[in-house]
């Protein structure tokens, strides 16, 4: 029972810290969903890099495939076999149709912890003139052991 509260309260940190949840004179919209799946990590403790093939999900628009490479700096205790992450697109109203709309760089914070099977929670900011919210679907289900906190940084990139 330990760590289901370790891991609640994790998703909770994140969620409450996230600068996506913050307030902002810019009203957004949904417009999809991002899936990203673990391809490669590394973890050096207080760094770690951690690709994804991600498919976004748009309404009423074909599915676009990303390449989503993420750096985390902070502790960092976790060896993960498998991680999946979803979140809920979020953009202004005035956002281009155009395909690679994700593209760019984005910023939040990130939670997780996990025995076997874990879960977190991360929301970031950036992309289309740094106005996309990517905002956790539910919190990340992953398996492996450990638990981290930090700062995250996403570039995605669409793939070929």
């Amino acid at each position: 029972m330990h760590m289901s509260r370790l891991s609640v309260a994790a998703a909770a940190l994140a969620l409450l810290a996230s600068p996506s949840l913050a307030q902002s004179g810019e009203a957004r919209v949904e417009v999809g969903e991002l899936r990203c799946e673990l391809t490669d990590r590394t973890n050096l403790v207080l760094v770690s890099r951690t690709t994804f093939a991600c498919a976004f999900n748009r309404n009423a628009q074909p599915t676009e495939a990303y390449t989503a490479e993420v750096t985390a700096v902070g502790i960092d205790l976790e060896m993960k076999s498998s991680e999946v992450i979803r979140w809920l697109v979020l953009a202004p109203t005035n956002a281009k149709d155009d395909a690679g709309i994700l593209e760019g760089d984005y910023g939040g914070v990130s939670a997780s912890a996990s025995l076997g099977v874990g879960v977190g929670a991360n929301a970031l900011v950036g992309g289309f003139d740094k106005s996309i919210a990517l905002n956790p679907l539910s919190v990340s289900g992953s398996e492996g052991i450990g638990a981290a906190l930090g700062v995250e940084g996403m570039a995605l990139t669409l793939a070929d």
